[in-house]
């Protein structure tokens, strides 16, 4: 028993303007945890409706959002000798939050 998860690819940005997120699944298991969600995109190949897709990133946002202060908040009041390195990481999952993830992006990921 381990965990895998399904090899993809980002897409480079397409002609489209929707801000859509482009992953391409190559069917093929990889070893190891996958460090995102893709359900939507697996919601969009299912094609539920696009207002149901909008909402539940909304929800996906708030709740990812949430743990990301929850984090924050028990880091700060922690007295761990590691509390930099801690919030180094956190800094990086918030930029990673934060930034236009939503848009396809050039470079290309098979985690």
């Amino acid at each position: 028993v381990g965990n895998y998860h399904m090899a993809f690819v980002r897409n480079e940005a397409s002609s489209s303007s929707d801000n859509r997120e482009c992953i391409t699944f190559l069917f093929k298991l990889k070893r190891g945890q996958c460090h995102d969600s893709y359900g939507l995109n697996v919601a969009r190949l299912a094609e539920v409706a696009d207002a149901i897709i909008q909402r539940a990133k909304f929800q996906a946002d708030q709740l990812r959002q949430s743990v990301l202060w929850r984090q924050l908040r028990s880091t700060l009041s922690s007295s761990s000798d590691d509390r930099g390195e801690v919030l180094r990481r956190l800094h990086a999952k918030a930029q990673r939050l934060f930034a236009s993830s939503s848009s396809c992006s050039s470079s290309s990921s098979s985690s």
